[in-house]
């Protein structure tokens, strides 16, 4: 059996960042150190998922059972999410873990933790694997601003944000959201501008204030 000792962490943004999950209640596991070199690709690696436990409801080969918080679909999506994905040898375990909580996340688990993946491998570039994960609870938004913008107003970068507030936290609206705005920089000839966004928790109430720090390019 081969294991992938890692830990979650969420690629999200115009410039690849982790999401920092500081402020979730509990241990958080620790982050691992990519593996992976300069040189190293994707490769042609199968990820079969054989089992998704989230605790309270578990899927196994297309079966979800009863009583789970995390709806049917929602665990489908997961497992697809997974499996479709192109995988590098040397990362196949952190990537895995990204997805799982890319997925929980679009529905609001901002604080949801997976535990490290063991890997049973069952042909020359495929493995089959079991993910548990810990949703936690489900997170909302009550506030999204911004700070270091003078390029755009601050309707403007709003605009970009699909995000009502005390609607759901959902990573996927986040990330497109800073694609938009990369886009709208580019557009007024600063290609080079990074948004940063920064989740601040507050695991007492469920809530979450998203900043995203503009970093502005000083010339075209």
């Amino acid at each position: 059996m081969r294991h992938w000792l890692i830990a979650p962490v969420l690629i999200v943004g115009v410039v690849v960042q982790a999401q920092d999950q500081s402020g979730c209640p509990g241990s958080r596991q620790r982050i691992p150190t990519s593996s992976c070199g300069s040189g190293d690709v994707k490769r042609n690696i199968t990820v079969r998922v054989a089992s998704l436990d989230t605790g309270e409801g578990r899927t196994i080969g297309g079966y979800v059972t009863a009583n789970s918080r995390v709806t049917p679909q929602a665990m489908a999506d997961t497992v697809a999410h997974v499996e479709e994905h192109q995988y590098r040898a040397c990362d196949t375990g952190l990537e895995i873990v990204e997805r799982v909580r890319e997925s929980f996340q679009r529905l609001g688990y901002f604080c949801a933790d997976v535990e490290p993946i063991a890997g049973q491998q069952t042909g020359k570039n495929e493995f089959t694997i079991n993910i548990r994960v810990h949703p936690g609870e489900q997170y909302r938004v009550s506030e999204l601003k911004f700070t270091g913008a003078t390029q755009l107003s601050p309707d403007e970068l709003k605009s970009a944000f699909h995000i009502k507030q005390n609607s759901l936290f959902d990573g996927e609206s986040v990330r497109r959201g800073l694609e938009t705005i990369q886009k709208s920089y580019a557009k007024k000839g600063h290609p080079g501008v990074a948004a940063v966004p920064v989740a601040l928790v507050d695991p007492n109430n469920k809530k979450i204030v998203i900043e995203i720090k503009i970093q502005e390019s000083v010339s075209p």
